[in-house]
């Protein structure tokens, strides 16, 4: 039996899923129904941002991860985090 994503990986998996859909709704919409994803917690959304990163390092032709990782530094900058 396979091991239960981590919720920082759930959260990956639902902002590339966001990404990847044409009526996933604003940037706030989608800054909710990460937070949701997220159990409220900003610090498991810069988890998944790192987790986008390295995948991104190891894998740099990987669409859908630019366009989720775009995503949740898009929504880590709504929020006010600082990200580089």
């Amino acid at each position: 039996m396979p091991r239960p994503l981590e919720r920082a990986q759930q959260v990956c998996l639902h902002s590339s899923t966001l990404a990847a859909s044409e009526k996933a709704g604003t940037l706030e919409q989608m800054t909710v129904a990460l937070l949701r994803t997220a159990h409220q917690d900003q610090a498991t959304l810069e988890h998944s941002l790192v987790l986008y990163r390295n995948r991104l390092r190891d894998h740099p032709l990987d669409a859908v991860s630019h366009r989720g990782a775009e995503l949740m530094s898009s929504v880590l900058r709504f929020l006010g985090a600082s990200v580089s």
